[in-house]
């Protein structure tokens, strides 16, 4: 295999909370000749079905008495998501009802205030699709678990709802019809029946994109990678009133905006290519041609392993995966269009396991295969397509718009990726970026206006225009240049689809700058009249939290959290608040890494980022001043783009991170039944983690208890 390495930023250690020199490789295994813009791009009914047949089926619901139900299955099927792919095995969602299993599938449109109930049923099939590691199961879980590889548990991320539908690693239920018959997870409260869960949705939230997935102990990162998430949008009367009022656009068929999904995924080559593995180490069934690739074996040439360790052997998570092919709704470098000249809502989903991306737009040379002509420094030379206005994140609308221009007209800034070159060669924030467009890290969700006109073509002639990556993997110190593959080809992870505009609509609109100058006047009201107020008070000191690096114990580099002492996912909880209470984290980034850190439950509010102080120990290698503290004078305000309430945060290398938040929880739930058991903690269970899903499960994650609100 062609295998292309990525060194991370620098050494350090100290303080009980270690950065230390890790290796991640991105992986180019699928097929060549996976010719771009030959898919169109998938919409959400049949309807909109592309050139392959392919859609994401959107749910209907059943309504009962002011809820809306819906029953989906999560199983096991086959899509063919391009021509030069044979056809590949996912698991996923799909509506109980119907055969119609897609993809991506099992959306939902949800109105706030407007109750769901959801059921799930699992009929996942006995042998998991991906090769499993059983080490990341916990001695102690051994016997819950049963050795099952069927398990799942459904997280509406980016919810506010009680602890026990929040589908945390142990609400996690296996399929009753596979050898065993049904167990469940320590912290399974809501089964409906053998191998069903229901899970209740208030929807007591502003309008904003959401999404639920898998989350699994110990499979998370696989059963996501193996198909298993989707979205789930909420709308709400402020919204409405918006795209009414033609302040926001609305395309027939979407009034609340068209969903991109990012990701990246490998493909393996039939087993009679000459780069087949001789041995795969995958212990359920052969691997055909097409089939989704994921890495297995803990190479110590290839990632940083402890010194005198020996690899494990046998199926192994890494320390963090990168694919070679790039999805938009699930579609391999896609098509959309011909759409007319006009403004047009989408909202973005970073769904990839680990990376980053830099999102610009430009126009189409029709004279280069892919689009795009490069300088000597690998910098695209194309004009900038039109401008994103960003209007809200995975929290819902921003208190004003963020407009990614450089002069104020409708052309995008498209700033590619620079980094601090710092005096100091030993300054941990050395290499971090500080020029970007619209970075978007895993979990993240922008909800962005593209105003097309201006750059209308004809029906024959339309105008192409290239969304465009360039975000480094490892994020943020991976080496770009390896991203770039053959002209018109994939494997590639530069660029992400083409948008072509035909003629103008003739619809009457707002321009671009009086969209801008509405926006203005009409975000901060809906701030103010949907969302909690930000001004909140932190009602003791500000807690100190930290991002870590060290060796498990079988040598592997892995992703841990501190509190500030460094403890794994199952040690005995220190995360913890009353219900009601606002709390200020100090959180220090230790590591190499960029971590997009998710809070369940709680939404926060990013106050400032600052730098910390920092000195060498006797071999030269950076270690952190003790106590930990801010280097005086370093502190900056969020991204104009991170205002406002966020659940993913990026965390950069080097810095702390402060944030506060209000420990608002939904009653009616008992005391966990596995914090009680394990710990003897009366309370909800929620979790915060890393959502680059390799961090996260191995083992960057900790328990978040909240107490008060539960009972007996």
């Amino acid at each position: 295999m062609n295998r292309r390495k990525f060194l991370k930023t620098s050494a350090m250690a100290g303080a009980g909370a270690l950065l230390l020199r890790g290796r991640s490789w991105a992986f180019n295994t699928s097929p060549p000749n996976i010719t771009k813009f030959q898919v169109t791009l998938p919409g959400l009914t049949s309807a909109g079905a592309n050139n392959m047949g392919n859609y994401i089926p959107a749910l209907a619901p059943t309504t009962i008495n002011g809820t809306d139900n819906y029953h989906i299955v999560a199983k096991q099927f086959t899509q063919q998501l391009h021509p030069n792919i044979p056809a590949t095995t996912f698991w996923g969602y799909a509506d109980a009802t119907t055969p119609d299993s897609k993809y991506l599938g099992g959306v939902i449109v949800a109105k706030r205030g407007r109750p769901v109930k959801l059921k799930v049923t699992n009929q996942l099939p006995a042998n998991h699709i991906l090769p499993v590691d059983t080490s990341l199961v916990d001695p102690t879980m051994l016997a819950e678990t049963g050795g099952r590889t069927d398990r799942l548990a459904i997280h509406l991320h980016g919810g506010l709802i009680r602890w026990d539908m929040d589908g945390g690693p142990f609400h996690w239920f296996s399929n009753p019809a596979n050898p065993g018959g049904f167990v469940h997870g320590s912290s399974f409260a809501n089964g409906a029946e053998a191998g069903s869960a229901v899970y209740d949705y208030p929807n007591n939230q502003s309008a904003r994109l959401i999404w639920y997935h898998d989350h699994a102990y110990s499979l998370t990162r696989i059963n996501a990678y193996a198909g298993m998430a989707t979205a789930y949008v909420i709308t709400d009367d402020a919204e409405t009133l918006l795209v009414k009022s033609g302040v926001l656009p609305n395309f027939p068929g979407y009034p609340v905006g068209i969903p991109l999904v990012v990701q990246d995924k490998s493909f393996w080559y039939s087993a009679s290519d000459a780069d087949y593995p001789s041995k795969i180490i995958n212990p359920t069934s052969p691997v055909d041609g097409g089939s989704l690739w994921y890495p297995w074996d803990y190479d110590g040439n290839i990632w940083e392993l402890k010194p005198d360790q020996q690899p494990i052997l046998g199926p192994s998570t890494v320390p963090e995966f990168f694919s070679d092919i790039m999805l938009v709704n699930g579609a391999p470098y896609p098509t959309f269009g011909p759409l007319p000249a006009q403004r047009f809502r989408f909202r973005f989903l970073n769904g990839s396991q680990a990376r980053f991306y830099n999102l610009q737009l430009y126009v189409a040379d029709p004279n280069t295969p892919d689009g795009i002509n490069y300088d000597s420094n690998g910098v695209p030379t194309n004009q900038p397509g039109p401008a994103f206005i960003q209007i809200g994140t995975e929290c819902g609308f921003l208190p004003a718009p963020a407009v990614f221009t450089a002069d104020g007209t409708n052309k995008n800034s498209n700033r590619v990726m620079a980094y601090k070159v710092a005096a100091d060669p030993a300054d941990p924030t050395n290499g971090n970026p500080i020029s970007y467009n619209l970075v978007m890290a895993p979990a993240e969700r922008p909800d962005v206006i593209i105003d097309f006109r201006g750059f209308a073509g004809t029906a024959v002639n339309p105008t192409k225009l290239i969304l465009y990556n360039d975000a480094p993997a490892p994020f943020p110190g991976g080496d770009p240049n390896f991203d770039k593959s053959t002209p018109g080809e994939g494997p590639d992870t530069r660029i992400l689809m083409r948008f072509e505009i035909g003629p103008a609509s003739g619809l009457k609109e707002l321009s671009f700058k009086d969209t801008v100058n509405a926006l203005k006047l009409a975000l901060p009201v809906t701030f103010l009249v949907t969302q909690p107020s930000i001004f909140i008070k932190p009602d003791s000191l500000a807690k100190v939290k930290t991002l870590n690096e060290d060796f498990d114990q079988y040598g592997r580099l892995r992703q841990v959290l501190g509190a500030p002492g460094v403890t794994d996912y199952l040690s005995t909880p220190t995360d913890s608040a009353a219900k009601g209470e606002v709390q200020q984290w100090k959180i220090y980034n230790l590591t190499g890494d960029t971590h997009p850190m998710h809070f369940h439950l709680v939404n926060v509010v990013i106050r400032k980022r600052e730098q910390w102080k920092y000195t060498t120990d006797s071999s030269g290698v950076t270690v952190p001043v003790l106590p930990l503290q801010p280097i005086p004078g370093t502190a900056r305000l969020p991204d104009v783009n991170e205002m406002g309430w966020k659940e993913t945060v990026r965390m950069n290398p080097g810095e702390v991170i402060t944030v506060d938040m209000k420990f608002d929880m939904p009653s009616g739930a008992k005391h966990s039944p596995r914090l009680k058991a394990s710990y003897g903690i009366k309370g909800a269970e929620y979790v915060w983690h890393c959502h680059i899903l390799e961090h996260e499960e191995h083992d960057m994650m900790h328990a978040l208890v909240v107490t008060g609100g539960t009972h007996d």
